[in-house]
């Protein structure tokens, strides 16, 4: 009887360690997405409407009814008139005629900020977005 509790005390112990080792090994990054996830909901809760949804890093939403942009960061949510964007273009690394490290940048009409760039784009996504962009913000 007194094995089977010290087995069971160090297999509790084991398995408290692997958690804690999990915790500890979480990337910074992994924690800042879900800071983003989390202002995100945040912004879903409030007035402004999500009619278009750049998933990136960070996120880039856009209120269509009231012509605004909303960049999420995780430490931060920005807010813009789609007029305060002077332009976007699609930023990457050519490599053996792959586009690699896809992003799109936008240049705003903001002297402490004039250019917020999302990353973690897929080549097919920001080309995709650069057209949708193009209607979104053309209107």
């Amino acid at each position: 009887m007194g094995d089977t509790v010290i087995i069971s005390g160090i297999g509790i112990l084991c398995f408290a360690g692997w958690m804690f080792l999990m915790y500890l090994l979480e990337t910074p990054v992994r924690r800042s997405q879900k800071k983003i996830e989390n202002r995100e909901e945040e912004l879903r809760n409030s007035d402004f409407k999500i009619d278009y949804l750049l998933p990136s890093s960070p996120r880039a939403a856009f209120d269509d009814r009231e012509k605004k942009i909303a960049f999420v960061f995780s430490d931060d949510t920005l807010f813009y008139n789609y007029c305060d964007i002077k332009g976007w273009s699609h930023l990457w690394v050519d490599k053996d005629a792959r586009k690699l490290d896809n992003r799109i940048s936008f240049k705003l009409k903001d002297k402490d900020r004039p250019l917020v760039v999302v990353n973690d784009l897929s080549e097919d996504l920001a080309e995709h977005w650069m057209a949708k962009l193009d209607a979104i913000l053309n209107e």
